[in-house]
């Protein structure tokens, strides 16, 4: 990912993205575009950020943030 987005639609069955960059985790995150109510969520599932791969799926968002 080029930029933070916002998930609006994942046009596959299932979306997952290495976020190993971020977090540590080896395996991959399944993503969702469900909105999240929780305010101190450090990692969301319904958003894709910077510097994460997709490592299968389709979405399709709109980006609220990019790096310098």
């Amino acid at each position: 990912m080029p930029a933070d987005m916002r998930i609006l639609e994942i046009k596959t069955t299932s979306l997952r993205v290495d976020q190993s960059a971020l977090n540590g985790e080896s395996d991959p995150a399944s993503k969702y575009t469900a909105v999240i109510d929780d305010p101190d969520a450090k990692i969301t599932e319904n958003i894709l950020y910077s510097a994460t791969l997709v490592a299968t799926g389709t979405a399709i968002g709109v980006v609220f943030a990019t790096g310098d």
